[in-house]
């Protein structure tokens, strides 16, 4: 039996594929490895490239199937595996180092415990973040030993431990069908299957971002929020308080801005899909975890226009702004900073006249124009400018305790998914 089965599902990663292969044939195990990929209908070279190593390794194996996703990709390679421990990869992502599964395999064995695993990164191009704020500081591990789930509570990153394959096929433990948000499902089964798990703290898994944007279309709303809906219901079976509380604040920041604009239009399939989420979170159990918001609560179809309101106030601060004169900074310079201007081109209600960093890496570089600089450079003493945090960052609080730890006073706050609801 092989030690470890490594399942990557592959989708028009043509980019990225050796960068990935290269991660998994290095590991200092490999000859005790075997590799399930799953091509998903790709219709690019990757199935070219993934050809030179099936050459060269006689332990890489190709499965092929139409366009269903990465959640039905994973469990044909979960049905395939043999290895003892099975774990995933993305085919955009790589493993940190070249001894990362060995460390995990003989942790899980010495320690006798059916899940093992590590922190991860995120790669920005070239650039590596190693530190998460908030809820997503549970993506890393500061110490080492053994956890129980039922204080960890933490849903994202499955992809940085392996699983026991008996385990897996023991409780049947599979990915939903959903085309999003099917991965954290998969980690809190198997989570609550094991009970326990053996944690690490050095980074085994390099996660890619920024380099793609989802399109939110109906169906993918749909998906994510059915996802959500049954993650926070297995929450509420098992009183899992801090787990129910961090679903809900996924679900309102990265899907919460799409269902509300499919309710404006009274779409029946939104309508339903916002019932089933709200019957599903639970205020009484997020208030054993934290103080509970009556905002956790999705607006229905008959309160929209409470929120359209809330739209139009938050359009005319911005207005206001842009009235009185001063010079805008945006804080932050990633996706949504790239979101946030290309709206404000379009609509043409405003310009932002910088992006604004904590610590500026490059210098020279802009969004659509405009200048990305450091907040070192901003006068504080300046009486014309204005610094912009956007509500809905992750990273919104840091922003704050920044700016006041170095003496910033002027600076506001505010939501641009409404502003773009009022301009619509």
């Amino acid at each position: 039996m092989k030690k470890i089965s490594v399942i990557i599902p592959m989708y028009n990663v043509g980019k990225y594929l050796e960068t990935c292969l290269n991660s998994v044939t290095n590991q200092s195990i490999f000859d005790d490895m075997e590799v399930w990929c799953i091509d998903d209908g790709s219709t690019d070279n990757t199935l070219e490239m993934l050809a030179k190593y099936q050459k060269k390794y006689n332990n890489i194996f190709l499965i092929q199937q139409n366009h269903q996703g990465a959640g039905p990709a994973r469990n044909k390679g979960i049905a395939l595996a043999k290895g003892k421990y099975i774990c995933f990869l993305d085919s955009d992502d790589y493993y940190y180092d070249n001894h990362v599964l060995e460390l995990l395999y003989e942790k899980a064995e010495q320690n006798n415990v059916k899940v093992c695993g590590g922190s991860q990164c995120k790669i920005y191009g070239d650039k590596v973040k190693t530190k998460y704020n908030g809820m997503r500081s549970d993506l890393t591990f500061k110490t080492e030993g053994v956890r129980s789930y039922s204080e960890y509570q933490f849903h994202l990153g499955f992809y940085r431990f392996i699983y026991s394959r008996e385990l897996i096929l023991q409780h049947n433990i599979v990915f939903p069908k959903f085309k999003r948000y099917q991965d954290p499902y998969f980690m809190v089964m198997a989570m609550l299957a094991s009970q326990t798990f053996y944690q690490v703290p050095q980074i085994i898994y390099c996660h890619r971002v920024g380099y793609k944007s989802i399109d939110y279309t109906k169906n993918i709303v749909i998906d994510y929020g059915l996802g959500m809906s049954e993650l926070l219901d297995v929450a509420s079976k098992y009183k899992l308080e801090k787990l129910h509380s961090n679903v809900c604040e996924n679900l309102h920041e990265t899907i919460k801005k799409y269902i509300y604009q499919y309710l404006i239009k009274r779409d029946e399939d939104i309508i339903r899909l916002t019932e089933k989420i709200n019957h599903s979170i639970d205020l009484s159990l997020i208030s054993k975890y934290r103080q509970v918001d009556e905002n956790l609560l999705l607006y229905t179809q008959d309160e929209m226009p409470k929120y359209i309101a809330q739209c139009q106030k938050e359009r005319k601060r911005w207005e206001k702004l842009i009235d009185d004169g001063d010079k805008l900074l945006f804080y932050g310079a990633g996706k949504l900073a790239r979101e946030t201007i290309e709206f404000l081109n379009t609509q043409r209600i405003g310009k932002i006249h910088s992006c604004i960093v904590t610590h500026l890496l490059d210098k020279g570089k802009a969004i659509k124009g405009i200048p990305i600089i450091s907040l070192d450079q901003v006068d504080k003493n300046e009486r014309d400018y204005v610094i912009i945090i956007p509500e809905t960052s992750l990273y919104k609080e840091e922003m704050i305790a920044t700016l006041v730890e170095r003496g910033y006073s002027k600076y506001e706050v505010l939501n641009f998914d409404r502003i773009q609801i009022a301009s619509q």
